[in-house]
């Protein structure tokens, strides 16, 4: 299974995981960065635990719940572990000192319990960064939810025309159907997302973000950002829309995750693909038609029909020359950014365009005889 994700995608995971660590950096007063060490093996603790709780006492934790982990706060080395039970999960720590701390000490020191991360959290963020992308992804994701108090996964929508601008924004004198065309022409997509008890508008205007409620009330400046407590991580809302949107089923599961080369199965799950005539271009040329119907014109990735033309040369009576063939627009059929290696499709749609030319050469062989 290959998960595609453009490397722009990429990047701004690497600088947006950078900045949740500055974050922690500034709060916590230290940096855990390459100073996390796995502990799988009694070889790996210091000797100084030999003392305070010996090979066959690390032996039988790690054989119970996992493994351990090393760290150093304020000059005591610690041996960490997440832990288990049938009434609940809970985090241990023992000192080299040979005290246990089991009551949330270190999160309250370090000042991370009142974001409501726990030391994993930590660990998940620090150790191991040559982890997948989809691992590092969700747990930024687990960071800003905990760190805003709303998780956006599903919860936001684009809007890439007026009429898809939910009706209250209309009703509510909020925005003008004009207007709406105007936003999106001069400056892109919008996304809709509620929030409390309203729902709003966002839009990336280049050097700000720009927000509107149902009722018209506009936010250009930092409240939302403040209200969400992304301003103090350096984000810009556009940074949340980058890392939420486009979780549904209908992108995440059935899409990004098909097989590369899939493209075929992938497309004809969401179309109805058909041979839609041909037209003759003059000096023996043919241009046909392959229109992509959609199947259901209420799911956002696949709510506009698209086409793929080809051009063909003949030789007098029948001979076929393929000459080349477009594949659909992305900004009609979003799925084509989605769908891998296309060569599976470029033969599917060379066979549907051949009979449409085939076709088309019977009609002018009749009209010549007529």
């Amino acid at each position: 299974m290959k998960i595609l994700i453009k490397e722009s995608q990429y990047v701004y995971l690497l600088e947006n995981l950078d900045k949740n660590k500055k974050f922690l950096n500034n709060l916590m007063g230290m940096d855990f960065t390459g100073k996390i060490k796995q502990v799988t093996s009694s070889y790996d603790v210091p000797m100084e635990f030999d003392d305070v709780i010996g090979p066959d006492g690390i032996r039988r934790y790690l054989n119970f719940w996992g493994p351990m982990y090393l760290i150093e706060i304020d000059g005591m080395r610690f041996l960490y572990q997440d832990r288990g039970d049938t009434d609940g999960r809970f985090e241990w720590f023992l000192g080299e000192d040979g005290i246990d701390y089991v009551d949330n000490e270190i999160p309250e020191k370090l000042g991370i319990d009142i974001m409501g991360l726990r030391f994993s959290d930590i660990i998940d963020m620090y150790f191991n960064e040559e982890e997948t992308l989809n691992e590092s992804t969700d747990k930024n994701k687990k960071f800003l939810t905990n760190h805003m108090g709303i998780d956006f996964t599903g919860k936001i929508k684009q809007i890439t025309s007026a009429y898809k601008v939910p009706y209250n924004f209309y009703r509510n004198g909020g925005i003008s159907l004009n207007h709406a065309m105007s936003y999106l022409n001069n400056f892109g997509p919008m996304y809709f997302f509620e929030l409390g008890d309203y729902e709003y508008l966002y839009q990336d205007r280049g050097d700000k973000d720009w927000f509107i409620d149902e009722y018209g009330h506009r936010y250009i400046k930092d409240e939302f950002l403040e209200r969400l407590g992304i301003d103090v991580l350096g984000l810009r809302f556009s940074d949340i829309v980058n890392m939420y949107f486009n979780e549904e089923e209908t992108l995440n599961e059935s899409l990004i995750s098909e097989e590369t080369n899939k493209s075929v199965r992938l497309l004809t799950k969401y179309y109805d693909i058909e041979g839609d005539g041909a037209t003759y271009r003059g000096d023996n040329k043919i241009q046909t038609l392959v229109t992509f119907f959609p199947k259901d014109y209420d799911n956002e990735m696949s709510d506009h029909a698209g086409s793929s033309i080809c051009n063909w040369e003949f030789d007098p009576p029948s001979d076929l020359i393929f000459k080349f063939m477009t594949l659909p627009n992305p900004s009609f059929i979003p799925l084509m950014d989605y769908v891998g290696e296309t060569e599976d499709l470029e033969e599917y749609l060379e066979k549907i365009h051949r009979k449409e030319a085939e076709k088309f050469l019977v009609k002018i062989k009749k009209g010549s005889r007529s």
